[in-house]
């Protein structure tokens, strides 16, 4: 069974979430709403990955405000292994390199779009959320 590492991070900016729609021929889940968040660079730390990542997806510098727990999960793409971040952005000002589009929403309003099992998982593991989202 595959198993991908990777780094999962809910950008907030003045209390909104950004999420990014991911193209239509995206490889893993296709024309979903996700975090910012990838795969490591060899020798990369976490830290290193989560910054890196979400400069080249957005264009903003942001800063860690927090991590929490690994969540692991299997599904159709084998297994899982997430390592989730609290990030906060200065700006709302997004440039789009890898995906079609992006909101900024509030936690509430996520239920409203069909996004990648990982926000939620990343949102119960930093403690932003219980429930369903």
């Amino acid at each position: 069974m595959r198993t991908r590492i990777f780094t999962s991070g809910i950008l907030m900016h003045r209390g909104k979430m950004l999420i990014l729609k991911r193209k239509p021929d995206d490889e893993r889940n296709p024309d979903r709403w996700d975090c910012v968040g990838g795969h490591f660079l060899a020798e990369e730390s976490a830290e290193e990955c989560i910054l890196r990542e979400a400069k080249e997806e957005t264009g903003l510098d942001v800063r860690i405000k927090g991590h929490g727990p690994v969540f692991e999960y299997l599904d159709k793409y084998g297994r899982a292994v997430g390592i989730p971040f609290l990030l906060q952005a200065g700006s709302s000002r997004v440039a789009l390199s890898e995906h079609t589009d992006y909101k900024w929403v509030s936690l509430h309003e996520l239920k409203d779009y069909n996004c990648v099992p990982e926000i939620r998982r990343a949102l119960v593991a930093l403690k932003l959320t219980r429930g369903r989202t």
